[in-house]
Formats: C-alpha cells, structure tokens, sequence
C-alpha cells in the first residue's frame, strides 16, 4: 500500500488528489531493489540489441558537430527580447550530441566515442543551470541569469537529469576507466539539479499544489508527468539510499496521481494530440519503472488510463491529421513504438493495432535500412526513449494491420465530439465539434468551434499555434491571433470576441449520435461578454453522413446587434455567386492538397467577405503553406433575435 511508502498527505503539505496509481501500490518491501534491479535489467538487455543499428552512423557525425557555446548574454536573450529559439536551439544541439554519442558508444563498445562523452557530460555539468531562459519565472530572482542559490526545476532540468543519469549507467565502466571523478561528479549534479530540490520543495507549480506565478491558478498539463519521469529515472538510476527512495516514490506517485485526477473518466487530453505525445510518454515511463510494485490486475483494467492512452487514436482524422485545439497542431508524428509500448502495459489489441499500422505506414521494422531506422527512432527522442524503443521494434512486424477509427467518439470531459461517415475509412466526411471553456492548459478561445475535413484533408480548420516566446505564456497571449476566437470558427457578435477564463464556457452541452447522423448543441453565450446583451446563442453543429455538415446558429439578445459567423479555410476560397462560397482545393505545407466542397448560406440574411492571413511563422508554414484564409459571413442587418444555418457541401 501507498501508506507503507508514506503519507502523500504528509508529503504534499495536507493536499492529496486522486489516488489511481497510489491504489495500485500492492508490495514495497526493499523498494529501492524491487524497482532498480528490473530497470537495469531492461536497460541492459535493450542495450544488448544495439550493436546491429545505425546508431555509429549517427554517432560519427556528433563527432564531427560543432559543440554549440551558451554564454550569458545568450541566456539572458529571453528577458531582453523575448526571442527563445536561439538559445534553446543550441542547447537541444547539446543534448542531442550527447545523446547520439551515447548510443553509438554503447552499440560498438570500442572507446571511439568516450572522450568525447566525457568532454560532453562535463560540459553539460558546467552549465550555470539546466533550466530554460523562459522558465526562470519559477526562480524568486525571475527572468534574467539563474541564481546559483536557488536550483528550480523546468522541462529543460528533467530532460537534461534523464540524460545525464541515463549516460552516467550505460558507460558507468567506461567513465570509470577514464577517472572515477566523472561518475562522482554527475552523480553530485544530479543530486544537487533534480532530486534535492524536488524532494525538498512543494511549490514548483508543475506539482500541482501552488498556483502558477504568470496564470495565478493551480495548472496541471504535461510538465507534470514530464518532469516527474525523468525525476524518477534519474532517483532509480542513481539512488542507493533505501529511505531517499522511499520518500521520492511516495512524493512521485502522490504528484503523478494529481495529473492522472484532472483527467476524465473519458481520458481526454485537454492539451491535444500534440502534447498528448510528451504527457503520456512521461506517464508510461513512470509507470514502466514502477511496475514491479504495482497490481498488474489494477493496472490492465482501469477505464481512465486505457483510455488515456487511446486518446490518439480516438483524435485521429486520417494519416498524421489530428482533431487539434488549444496549441496542439494539426499534424503529429506519433511514435508507433510509444503506442506499442502502452499497447504492452495494458494489454490493449486496440493500441498495438495502432502502433503496428503507424509503423507500416512509415515504413518502419526489423528491415528498414539501418541508419534510416536509427533515424526515425532517435531523432526527437530521449535517450531513455531510444534505447527502449529499439527494444519493442520487433512486435511491430507482423502482417498489415487495418485502419483503426472509430465512427463516433464523445468525450464528455473536454466536451468534444468526433465524427465521419463510417467507421475504419478516412473517406468522406469528419467533423470534430467542441463546447468547453476558455481555461485549458495551452488554452485558445474557441468554445463553440469546429473542424471539418473531407476524405482526410483539411477544409474548415484550426490554425494550431506558432513559435513559442515570451508573449506566448504572458499576460499579452490572446494578442497572438492564433489565440483569438476570432480565428476560430466561431461567431463575432457585436464585434467581440470571446474572453480567457472559466467563466467563459459553453451550457447545456448535448450530443446525439444515430446511423444517419451526429451532432453536438451546445449554448455559447457565456462564452462572451455579459455587456453585449446576448440573452442565448445555440450552435448545433451535425454531421449528416454522406452528405456533409450543417452548422446551425440561433440567437435572441437584449437589443439589434452585429454579428459574423467565422470560418477559418485551408482552401482557395472563391466568393463568385452569393449564397455559395466554393473552397477549391490548393497546395499546402505538407506537399498535400487541402479539402475541397461548398459552403452554402442565405444571402438575403448573410453577406461573405475574406481576409487573408498570410504565414511567415515556420510552424503554421509547414502546415499550411503560405496564407490561410478567414470568411466572415456578417449579418446583413443588425437583429436582435435570428436563426442561421450554413451547410458544408
């Protein structure tokens, strides 16, 4: 049991939330042995099967890479001017040199790479702090240079600890033979870094106890299960005290417990699919170490962690397009090897289905030309990541695995409805509806909108998000118009646009799902300004198989007012007749065309108009090309009471 570990309530200063994992904690005697043996017996035997990969490919040109500098002045770009690539591009260079050294050393055993992962790993020892610019904000000090007295924790600490941790035990021997001061020393930095200050404090906001110091409420997303593996790998990897452990795990599982608690029944993921991949990484590798201490029984059969882990495949349109909100893109590239791994834990034929098509729709096995298989399965990877995902390769030969989509998936918790035509095919129509507020995680202000594709392209959409700076996680977020509702597909009334916050969400949420049809209804009046008069705004947003979509407005307010339904398009529009805007299929960032049909209206009651967005931001280029196109269809008149309906042909 949990209270054989200790008291989360003890821990977490009297705040314990959710108790799934902890429930599963079934035998803890010699913990640190029951956890450290089976994790280095797994390390070990994955390691074993390196030696025939195209990992020394990858390790030869780290040689020869330059080994970017991070100086001050490049640390403190972030408080000046707001710009976070430069610097954290050069450190992601670093760790990725490291990282790939690391394998190719431990693939080939010869020596050739170990100066250089000396030289790296003290390096990266010297480093003022592990902690990214723009996460400094956890620092009493703030933005600026870290404060060597005060060690937070970030993203940028748990990925470089799990590095470092992870190096420090494949080449134990080897950085031994070099001089035993190595070894001793990242052992001292990954105390003093990670598991000293994580084990000493309670009020990094990524624990979920205190409120976030820019957004002042309690946040629970990604950085929870995140940070948290790589604190545990690195206190499983290095630890030796049997009660230090003891107080990590207990202190660990009471944290992790908080974010699985935010999670529906459902297991929707409030961030998107996008972040899905980094949240439920994390999560799986916690529960991968742990799993010797914990109930299989428990594990395989709890509803929310299955479909948590589903959660990608019920988000799923067609290929690598997701339905996407808040930040998350339209585009992701799911490791199969991520879902194999969950598909193992579980026992779940749906996830390894998933993951065994993902990897044949990538050309991904036993047989794929070694350097490119080095490639698709490092790159963007951890090194604990890598070298585990080597290991589970082999399950995913096997024959063709058939497409897996469900037809029709609510998920109550996020208040979103995914549809189409028919299940297994990405051919005809899909629409993703969704209620919801305007308080995520990554939050945009998009209550009420909408997705649609058709045979798997993109028609009506969601931009996603662009380069992250400091803007981005600021008071000025919703300046950004990625942000906004009104780039959205979602009305403008009386010329304002929905507010951030919780007190601005949708009411009365229904959904309806039957063989000819599927639709969410969903009042959306709270989620503007209570000043605009509006007393009720219905959406209906239906599916109507074979046929298309029809979006259906209703409004009744105080006074006349303007309003304009918004549509974001990934298509050429062309305005030619009144009462039809034709969205013609173009070229777009993926080297795919977009979707293409006809959005059909009432001109005596609306009038269409465009704006062309033009992209300059990398991101939203590689998705969208070189513009999208926003259509406003504006009230002709000012009314105080109307229903409109547009349909999607």
């Amino acid at each position: 049991m949990l209270c054989q570990l200790a008291s989360p309530t003890n821990i977490l200063g009297g705040i314990a939330v959710g108790r799934t994992i902890a429930s599963m904690v079934v035998n803890t005697d010699d913990l640190l042995a029951r956890v450290q043996g089976p994790l280095m017996k797994r390390l070990q035997q994955a390691v074993a099967g390196l030696s025939g990969t195209g990992l020394k490919a990858r390790a030869d040109r780290a040689l020869t890479q330059d080994w970017p500098v991070l100086t001050a002045t490049g640390y403190l770009d972030f408080a000046r001017t707001g710009t976070r690539q430069t610097f954290e591009t050069k450190t992601r260079t670093r760790r990725d040199i490291l990282r790939d050294l690391v394998l190719g050393e431990v693939a080939e055993r010869k020596g050739r790479y170990t100066e250089a992962i000396v030289d790296a790993l003290w390096s990266t020892s010297e480093e003022a702090s592990w902690c990214m610019p723009c996460h400094l904000f956890l620092q009493e000090a703030g933005y600026g240079l870290p404060d060597p007295d005060e060690p937070v924790v970030d993203l940028g600490v748990g990925i470089a600890a799990g590095l470092v941790a992870m190096a420090s035990v494949l080449l134990g021997d080897e950085l031994d033979g070099v001089n035993p001061a190595i070894g001793q020393r990242m052992r001292q930095q990954l105390r003093e870094r990670i598991l000293v200050p994580c084990g000493a404090r309670e009020d990094f906001w990524w624990m979920s106890l205190t409120p976030h110091p820019i957004f002042k409420t309690i946040r629970i997303n990604n950085w929870n299960p995140w940070i948290v593996s790589n604190w545990l790998l690195t206190a499983a990897l290095i630890e030796s005290d049997e009660a230090e452990f003891r107080q990590t795990v207990a202190k660990i599982v009471a944290v992790l417990d908080r974010f699985v608690a935010v999670y529906g029944e459902d297991g929707g993921c409030p961030e998107g699919p996008a972040y899905w991949k980094h949240a439920m990484s994390g999560l799986l590798q916690c529960l991968e170490i742990l799993s010797p201490i914990l109930d299989q029984q428990a594990l395989q059969t709890d509803e929310r962690l299955r479909n948590m882990a589903r959660f990608i495949v019920d988000t799923r349109i067609a290929d690598d397009y997701f339905v996407n909100f808040a930040d998350s893109a339209p585009r992701v590239a799911v490791p199969a090897c991520l879902v194999q791994r969950w598909a193992n834990l579980l026992g779940d034929e749906k996830l390894e289905r998933y993951a065994r098509w993902q990897s044949q729709s990538q050309d991904l096995s036993t047989n794929t030309a070694p350097e490119r298989l080095a490639d698709m399965l490092v790159s963007g990877q951890s090194l604990f990541e890598a070298v585990v995902s080597f290991a589970v390769l082999p399950q995913l030969d096997g024959p063709p695995a058939p497409i897996d989509l469900p037809r029709d998936r609510w998920l109550p918790s996020l208040d979103l409805l995914v549809t189409r035509d028919m299940a297994d095919s990405s051919q005809g129509w899909m629409l993703a509806a969704k209620g919801g507020h305007n308080d995520n995680s990554h939050n945009h202000n998009d209550v009420g909108s909408f997705a649609i594709y058709r045979d798997g392209l993109p028609l009506l959409v969601d931009a996603g998000v662009g380069t992250y700076t400091s803007q981005t996680f600021s008071a000025q977020r919703y300046d950004i118009w990625t942000m906004r509702s009104r780039y959205h597909n979602v009305p403008l009334i009386g010329g304002m646009e929905q507010p951030a916050g919780r007190s601005y969400e949708a009411g009365h949420v229904q959904h309806t799902i039957d063989e000819a049809a599927a639709s969410l209804t969903a009042r959306i009046e709270g989620a503007y300004p209570a000043e605009i008069g509006l007393s009720r705004w219905t959406r209906r947003m239906t599916l109507e198989r074979r046929r298309g979509v029809t979006i259906s407005d209703s409004f009744e307010a105080a006074s006349p007012l303007d309003a304009s339904l918004h549509l974001l398009t990934a298509a050429k529009v062309d305005l030619a007749q009144a009462g039809e805007i034709h969205l013609l299929p173009r070229q777009l960032g993926t080297g795919h065309p977009s979707g293409q049909g006809m959005i059909s209206y009432d001109p005596d009651l609306l009038v269409a108009e465009t704006e062309h967005i033009e992209l300059t931001d990398p991101p939203l280029m590689a998705n969208w090309g070189s513009h999208l196109t926003l259509i406003m269809l504006r009230l002709r008149r000012p009314a105080a009471r109307q229903d409109l309906t547009i349909s999607v042909r």
